[in-house]
């Protein structure tokens, strides 16, 4: 297991703390554009789909991080 750990994007990477800073910085930045940063992480599920063993954790991490960032849209339209 360990040394397919550096093969992963970001493995061990903590959403929530980037997710709070991102709200952070919106309130700072009043336009802040996610629809790119989703698209993102849309790209590296699938890529990680097609590989021969696709790391269950790092799917789990990809699904939540959309919602992060789905969820952060939602808000920043709601301001």
């Amino acid at each position: 297991m360990k040394k397919n750990k550096e093969k992963y994007w970001n493995y061990d990477y903590n959403f929530e703390t980037m997710y709070a800073e991102l709200k952070r910085l919106s309130n700072i930045y009043q336009e802040f554009d996610v629809d790119s940063f989703i698209e993102v992480f849309r790209e590296l599920m699938g890529e990680e789909f097609n590989t021969a063993e696709p790391h269950p954790r790092l799917l789990n991490d990809c699904f939540r991080q959309i919602e992060y960032w789905e969820k952060f849209k939602k808000d920043c339209q709601a301001r």
